[in-house]
């Protein structure tokens, strides 16, 4: 956790560099508070802090109303002087706006930009300018049940490889009599279930977005194929 700590102090000093930040006190937003979160964002306000000499205030905003409350803050002329924010447009929606700052003049100057994967920045880059650093991500894997597969008479060490093959094991695999099903699926309307169609539609190659944010780019042909398979599986 102090490593950690540690690594997202560093990234706060890269963004406060340079005379735009020349001042004793910051103000920081978080979004998507929850209680487990306090004690991690004490250590790293306490890094930067002792890091910088820079005073911090930071807020944590519940995520439900957090990209509501930026908005409302920035349109008003207010708002923190860093904020988190999520995927799905947030920093090209900002950016366009004129609400933050382009940061490519500080990037350039540091070198911790190299330890991001380079698939990430993206996320932060509007018109080609970058307006941020990404400082997490994720990755979806495929968890199975070894003891159901023997139960069930498949190899519980070959997991399924292709769609198809992941389709045929959940067939086997589901006895509804049992209440066994052979994969599970979200069928809430939540960010759960775009997330578990997402991961369907990138493996077809397809996107969300165009690249600019402008337009829908999930009605492609790719598009189908996901959400064909997701209904069926």
């Amino acid at each position: 956790m102090r490593k950690y700590a540690v690594l997202v102090a560093l990234l706060l000093a890269v963004l406060v560099s340079g005379s735009a930040f020349a001042q004793d006190k910051l103000t920081v937003w978080v979004g998507g508070h929850v209680v487990e979160q306090e004690q991690t964002w004490a250590e790293i306000i306490q890094s930067f802090e002792e890091a910088t000499g820079i005073e911090v205030e930071y807020r944590l905003i519940g995520f439900d109303v957090y990209y509501d409350t930026l908005v409302t803050a920035f349109s008003a002329g207010q708002g923190p002087d860093m904020t988190f924010a999520d995927l799905g447009g947030w920093v090209p929606t900002f950016a366009a706006q004129g609400w933050i700052e382009p940061l490519e003049d500080r990037l350039a100057a540091s070198d911790i930009t190299e330890q991001i994967w380079p698939n990430l920045w993206p996320t932060v880059t509007y018109n080609g300018v970058r307006y941020g650093l990404p400082w997490y991500t994720d990755c979806r894997v495929l968890m199975y049940n070894k003891i159901m597969f023997e139960e069930a008479g498949l190899d519980p060490d070959k997991p399924p490889v292709t769609w198809d093959e992941l389709l045929e094991y959940a067939k086997i695999l589901t006895d509804p009599r049992q209440m066994k099903y052979g994969y599970g699926v979200s069928g809430k309307r939540s960010e759960v279930a775009t997330l578990g169609y997402m991961m369907f539609l990138f493996g077809a190659g397809g996107e969300l977005l165009t690249e600019d944010y402008s337009n829908a780019a999930f009605n492609t042909p790719d598009s189908p194929r996901a959400l064909k398979f997701l209904s069926l599986i």
